[in-house]
């Protein structure tokens, strides 16, 4: 099922971003459940960044982060996650377990949910392990 959505009559319009960014979270929900993992929490967000979803799938514990992109302009979704993203997503990470060490143990990942031109299961791809990061698992 797509979803629709408004036009963006400003591109840089905040408000419409962040609708078409919730959007795309709520179907990555959706896709991940589907898929047996258990959603923990949804938009932790810390100064140093924001983890979009995390999820718990037997010992696993996937810090995801969403992305959509409705064009290829400036790439697709998969490749908009750079090294500076990458390091707030696990700074992010290792604030939330400080915070619920009952997930201590547990396996860590980060995953991307990346979704292109249009929020359908035929436009994502979910890439488990999407980056790797030295002494964190």
């Amino acid at each position: 099922m797509a979803i629709d959505w408004p036009q963006r009559k400003n591109k840089k319009d905040p408000a419409s971003a962040q609708f078409i960014g919730n959007k795309a979270e709520d179907f990555a929900q959706k896709f991940l459940k589907k898929r047996g993992l258990k959603i923990i929490t949804r938009n932790s967000r810390y100064k140093l960044g924001e983890i979009d979803i995390i999820a718990e799938g037997g010992e696993d514990l996937g810090f995801v982060e969403v992305r959509f992109r409705s064009g290829t302009s400036r790439g697709g979704a998969m490749e908009s996650v750079a090294d500076k993203k990458q390091k707030r997503l696990v700074r992010a990470a290792q604030l939330w377990l400080q915070e619920n060490r009952a997930y201590q143990n547990h396996y860590c990942r980060f995953d991307l949910i990346a979704i292109n031109s249009v929020i359908d299961i035929e436009h994502t791809n979910w890439e488990k392990d999407a980056f790797q990061t030295t002494g964190f698992s």
